[in-house]
């Protein structure tokens, strides 16, 4: 398929238009791509928030971050539940 002039090798991005801004939901990385077709820089996943705008992506990393946070909160509380109740079996 032929490229459009104008346009970037995706098709949909115009050469006019501005860069979407990036988050990454596997490893937070946030970054700037010119199309759509968007994987990460960082550790090539696919699974990318894109938006024209800084803020909503600003967002989206706050977002990602505070889940990460309560999942790492989760897992300790699991651990110490699991380090205290072998401690007290032996």
């Amino acid at each position: 398929m032929a490229v459009k002039p104008g346009y970037y090798p995706d098709g949909v991005t115009k050469y006019t238009d501005p860069f979407y801004k990036c988050v990454c939901r596997n490893c937070l990385h946030k970054f700037w791509s010119v199309t759509v077709d968007i994987v990460c820089s960082k550790c090539g996943s696919m699974d990318v928030f894109y938006d024209f705008d800084d803020g909503k992506a600003d967002k989206e990393l706050e977002r990602l971050n505070q889940s990460k946070s309560e999942f790492i909160r989760e897992n300790q509380s699991k651990s110490e539940f699991i380090r205290e109740n072998q401690s007290k079996s032996e």
